[in-house]
């Protein structure tokens, strides 16, 4: 079954991002960054030499943005997750950079639930199944669980109708990257933020080109951070 429609519309999921982290006080946040392997359906990918998916990108990896003086910042594992929905928990899997939490919603105006993918994060001590999560409260930080040099920390987003997938007590990520990519919805729309797309080079030291939110004035690398021959915007 393809996947139709949509299970919500835009929510305020980026701003809650930046008000539960303290970030819009030291940074000015002007936009979203993304490669093209970060999006969607994308069959490249956006770290090490550059190499092809197996399969076409089932979500969204949201990592990197620009402050309106045009320094770079990524995303780090002292950033918590707020739930983007009303939802309640419904499966906790582990991934290869930490856990995933998945989270239900109703789905506006159609029947059945939608779930919410949130992967590469460590839970909230305490969270289970069942729990509630209310919409802009955090619930998770990135996981800092990776520490290889070629992929930072960074927060993947599915999404999916409830019926399109497997039972959940069955559903790993083993399973999931079997899984036909029409089942998938595209998570961009519920993202209340403009974006900008870059370039990708392989090889690029995506630790060194873009400043962790976490020194919040980016002066361990100055004005124009990020800004180097590996990563440039383009229109």
């Amino acid at each position: 079954m393809k996947a139709s429609g949509h299970c919500a519309g835009r929510t305020g999921f980026v701003r809650d991002l930046l008000i539960a982290n303290s970030i819009c006080r030291p940074i000015e946040f002007d936009r979203l960054l993304f490669f093209a392997g970060m999006r969607f359906g994308s069959r490249k990918s956006w770290w090490g030499h550059g190499r092809p998916r197996p399969q076409s990108h089932e979500g969204l990896d949201l990592c990197f943005f620009a402050d309106r003086s045009g320094r770079y910042f990524r995303l780090d594992e002292t950033v918590c997750v707020p739930a983007a929905f009303d939802s309640r928990v419904v499966a906790m899997i582990p991934d290869f950079l930490g856990t995933t939490v998945i989270a239900a919603h109703e789905m506006a105006g159609r029947a059945g639930r939608c779930l919410l993918f949130y992967a590469h994060i460590t839970p909230d001590k305490g969270l289970h199944l069942g729990q509630r999560l209310e919409a802009g409260r955090c619930f998770a930080r990135i996981s800092g669980e990776n520490k290889k040099r070629w992929l930072p920390p960074h927060l993947h987003l599915s999404m999916a109708a409830e019926g399109n997938l497997p039972p959940l007590e069955r559903l790993d990520w083993p399973m999931v990257n079997r899984l036909d990519r029409d089942l998938f919805m595209d998570p961009e729309p519920i993202l209340d933020s403009d974006f900008q797309m870059m370039d990708f080079i392989a090889r690029t030291d995506l630790y060194a080109a873009f400043v962790p939110v976490s020194s919040k004035n980016g002066q361990q690398r100055g004005p124009g951070a990020g800004k180097t021959g590996h990563c440039h915007e383009t229109p």
